[in-house]
């Protein structure tokens, strides 16, 4: 490979000098372009030579998936308190990998020829190491995206309250599924609510909750139809009719004020067999009735 390349360089330098000899007015302006492409020539071929990790534009799509998911495995790892966690967590970045084609180590040395290229961008001067031209056409193609680090974590960060949310809610529900009434349970509010914790804090988390509300049903269908009832103490019951909308996870309550509708949005799951709502990772849990 090694000889191929240089081969190849030299005849097209020769194929040059041929064509301009034979043309005396071959022009100046056509002899730099053809010259920055012998350098740009050489320099690709030395990076090849050399063993220099070449980050293409064909491999970014992927690369920018899983620098994602890293950035999303090393979210979760904040969490992970065990090695078992921490493992399962590793799988899931391997898995990634392979449905991509690549492998771990992969990643790495392609991420580590993009932080490279990232630094020499950004101090030419103090560049510590040779870098592929390639990954440095790549790099600056994708330069904003590749320094915007706070909204990596961001996304990172938000997918992960997601997925925790997504397990805390359940199974997303169907119409069917809904249909019926549903009554809230106040053990098993606080079960999921105070999962772990100490019975201090779940008596005091009872007390609180029965000085708000004492019973709420929400009953589904026929058709789109919707009728919510709470209960709080010392006062009549709350009563809400109208319809609604489900749009995987999302339930949008709509009823009437007045002349206006008033439309208000909560997440649902099914878990257990048991119908949560809430929003913000926080779920009321109602059973069948």
């Amino acid at each position: 490979m090694t000889m191929s390349l240089r081969a190849a360089a030299a005849m097209a330098g020769e194929t040059v000098r041929r064509a301009c000899a034979r043309r005396p007015r071959c022009s100046a302006l056509r002899g730099i372009a053809v010259a920055g492409a012998l350098v740009a020539f050489a320099a690709t071929a030395r990076a090849q030579e050399s063993g220099l990790v070449q980050v293409r534009e064909s491999d970014y799509p992927a690369y920018a998936k899983l620098r994602l998911a890293k950035a999303v495995a090393e979210e979760k790892e904040m969490f992970a308190h065990d090695q078992v966690k921490r493992s399962a967590i590793d799988a899931e970045f391997a898995k990634a990998c392979t449905d991509l084609g690549w492998t771990a180590d992969r990643y790495g040395e392609v991420d580590g020829a993009v932080s490279s290229a990232l630094s020499s961008i950004d101090d030419p001067e103090n560049a510590g190491e040779e870098l592929s031209p390639v990954t440095l056409a790549t790099v600056k193609a994708h330069l904003a995206d590749l320094k915007d680090f706070d909204g990596l974590r961001k996304r990172a960060r938000d997918l992960v309250q997601e997925q925790m949310r997504a397990a805390a809610r359940g199974a997303t529900p169907t119409p069917a599924q809904l249909a019926g009434k549903w009554v809230w349970d106040i053990e098993l509010t606080i079960a999921s609510m105070a999962e772990g914790m100490g019975d201090d804090l779940k008596q005091s988390m009872r007390d609180q909750l029965s000085k708000t509300l004492t019973a709420a049903t929400y009953t589904f269908g026929p058709g789109d139809r919707i009728a919510v009832v709470n209960q709080r103490p010392g006062q009549p019951p709350e009563n809400q009719e109208g319809r609604y909308r489900l749009a995987g996870s999302k339930l949008t309550i709509i009823s009437k004020m007045g002349s206006r509708e008033r439309a208000d949005d909560v997440d649902v799951g099914l878990k257990d067999g048991h119908l949560l709502i809430g929003m913000m990772g926080m779920y009321s849990v109602f059973r069948r009735e």
